[in-house]
């Protein structure tokens, strides 16, 4: 008689990892009785023995089943119903007894999950349908206007609850610092751009550490990181400004919640819409770490300073700022530096330089660019402590 519970099949999956070219890879995964093994098309294999198996139940259609272990660097996947009968036939009693406690939280979130679907179901998939037919032009358009249909579809409340999970694990160790001398500058910026934004509904919080490279990252739902090396190496206060309203930039035109859609694909999106953002805040904190928050494509870069343009000068403040501090990261580190984590996807300097710039002309001299009220010397001489 045929044993129902072993496992002799591969299935598709995926591992995720920030020592991943992008984060994430398709993987074949196979279990035996001694480890879950995944194995991406380029050979590289993943491992996780099954004394070490943590698991855990998610993804927006509540089926995707995550194999974790401390002190491993990665995660394997699948929603797969094959995986999860193969890990239960094949791990144990242990893997045994954490399966049937994720089943039982799993049955309370999909029927609050499903009561709250029922009512826009028809609604959302009429707007999916319209707008991707709508995009039908080339392939890449088709890809990139699905995207932009799907994310247009979720609310915004996604961003923040994703932006909330990661806001405390992201960037563990770093040195917070809370000296106002050199924090309330930051918030000063911040309130002066916010309300020219182009999302109304985004809020902003701003967190400094001490690290000496001139970095910064926004998470989804406005929760923006700026490192005490930024306010180091800029020269006047308008510069650190520019790159401020760049991250907010990516906020409000959501590019994180967009790069999360892309490696999913819109169907895990579309399940968003309908309440359930269980799907895209497993993949989010497995996306976003330090290594990988700021993966952006240049087509958003150059949307994320072009937008940070226009909301600098409505607000008042000195657009040049940022081709100036493009300029010093240039001039200190070549055109790209690999330490520069906010900088190693974004496009060449020279052409930041020249399309910021550009940009600037177009709008026109104003009179009504206002500095800060500060002593930028004693920010800088802090922020180096």
């Amino acid at each position: 008689m045929t044993d129902p519970y072993r496992f002799e099949e591969e299935v598709e999956g995926w591992v995720s990892s920030k020592e991943l070219d992008g984060g994430l890879v398709r993987v074949r995964i196979t279990i035996d009785a001694s480890a879950v093994t995944a194995r991406a098309e380029d050979g590289k294999e993943f491992r996780i023995p099954w004394h070490e198996v943590r698991l855990e139940m998610g993804g927006a259609n509540g089926r995707v089943l995550f194999c974790h272990a401390p002190g491993k660097r990665f995660s394997i996947y699948s929603d797969d119903r094959s995986f999860e009968r193969g890990v239960e036939g094949s791990g144990g009693n242990e893997i045994a007894d954490q399966l049937a406690r994720l089943a039982g939280e799993r049955v309370t979130t999909r029927a609050r999950h499903l009561a709250s679907c029922a009512g826009c179901l028809i609604v959302t998939v009429a707007a999916l349908y319209w707008g991707v037919r709508s995009c039908f032009s080339t392939a890449s358009g088709v890809a990139e206007r699905a995207t932009s249909a799907v994310v247009d579809q979720v609310p915004y409340s996604i961003d923040e609850e994703i932006g909330s999970a990661l806001a405390e694990s992201v960037g563990t160790g770093l040195a917070v610092v809370d000296d106002p001398l050199v924090l309330e500058p930051l918030r000063a910026m911040v309130e002066r751009l916010a309300p020219h934004r182009s999302l109304p509904q985004a809020t902003f919080n701003v967190r400094l550490v001490r690290d000496a490279t001139p970095n910064a990252f926004a998470l989804p739902g406005g929760y923006i990181t700026v490192f005490t090396g930024l306010i180091a190496s800029a020269e006047r206060p308008e510069q650190v400004a520019g790159v401020l309203a760049h991250e907010m930039a990516h906020v409000t035109r959501r590019h994180q919640i967009r790069r999360i859609v892309q490696s999913l694909g819109v169907l895990i999106g579309s399940e968003a819409i309908l309440g359930d953002a269980q799907g895209l805040l497993d993949v989010g904190k497995e996306l976003f770490t330090l290594a990988t928050i700021n993966d952006y494509s240049q087509r958003a870069e150059a949307e994320a300073d072009a937008e940070g343009i226009r909301m600098l000068h409505a607000a008042g403040i000195d657009p040049s700022g940022l081709p100036e501090y493009f300029a010093i990261l240039r001039d200190e580190h070549g055109d790209v530096s690999e330490a520069l984590s906010w900088m190693s996807t974004h496009p060449m300097h020279a052409e930041r330089i020249r399309a910021t710039r550009e940009q600037i002309a177009e709008l026109g001299a104003s009179d009504g660019y206002a500095g800060f009220d500060l002593d930028w010397e004693a920010v800088r001489e802090r922020a180096r402590r």
